[in-house]
């Protein structure tokens, strides 16, 4: 493996390893529990014609600044310069206001409690960032579980989400 990539640029050494080290690594480890729900995952970005056409970019080009072939890609496109060029912001919402016991996203937590126990959810429901973040993964992971892994309806989930606000005390109605 040396060998191959001992005349190349340091970049593309990196690179190499990131891609057959823990790339190569974590693909297998999801292809793995893919299959045994049985299911068949497919990673476009470890296709051979794929990263020869990355590797033939130089890399004066890849560094030249943040995200600058998505915007080349996205102008050859014809992609409208007001889209590529306009202020980004974030999600700029305190966690105050969502992730707090009784807040907007409680009747979900009933939604998850199968694959996390409540009292672990309740510990970070909270305003702290970190606290409110892993809250939001949580409820991300067990409805992203229930739908693209068991499989379960969408109209299950809706009409167990709409039973969690009828019957939650402090839900908007």
């Amino acid at each position: 493996m040396v060998k191959t990539v001992e005349n190349r640029s340091f970049y593309d050494i990196l690179s190499v390893l990131a891609v057959f080290g823990s790339t190569a690594i974590t693909s297998s480890i999801w292809s793995k529990l893919a299959e045994s729900q049985g299911k068949k995952l497919y990673y476009p970005f470890i296709n051979q014609q794929f990263i020869d056409y990355g590797f033939s970019i130089g890399w004066d080009i890849k560094l030249k600044s943040k995200k600058y072939l998505l915007y080349r890609i996205a102008q050859d496109l014809g992609i409208p310069d007001l889209i590529l060029h306009r202020s980004k912001s974030g999600f700029g919402i305190k966690p105050e206001r969502w992730a707090l016991p009784g807040g907007i996203f409680e009747p979900l937590i009933p939604l998850v409690t199968q694959y996390f126990d409540e009292g672990t959810i309740r510990q970070v429901q909270s305003g702290d960032i970190t606290k409110a973040m892993t809250f939001w993964n949580i409820l991300n992971y067990g409805i992203w579980k229930r739908l693209f892994i068991e499989n379960e309806p969408l109209d299950r989930l809706i009409d167990e989400l709409e039973m969690s606000i009828r019957s939650s005390p402090s839900a908007i109605k």
